[in-house]
């Protein structure tokens, strides 16, 4: 929590870099989201192909 009107948004897969780390408004810090999470997942999958 940043303050009453605002939200500390982090994305990271386990103990990898941070994909995401924003501050953003109240009721807005799940918007857009979704693709960074993809691509996290995306990006970690293809690691773990042959």
């Amino acid at each position: 929590m940043v303050g009453p009107d605002r939200s500390t948004v982090v994305v990271r897969r386990g103990g990898e870099p941070v994909a995401l780390h924003e501050i953003r408004e109240h009721g807005s810090e799940a918007d857009g989201i979704g693709a960074v999470v993809e691509a996290a997942i995306r990006e970690g999958t293809a690691a773990l192909r042959p």
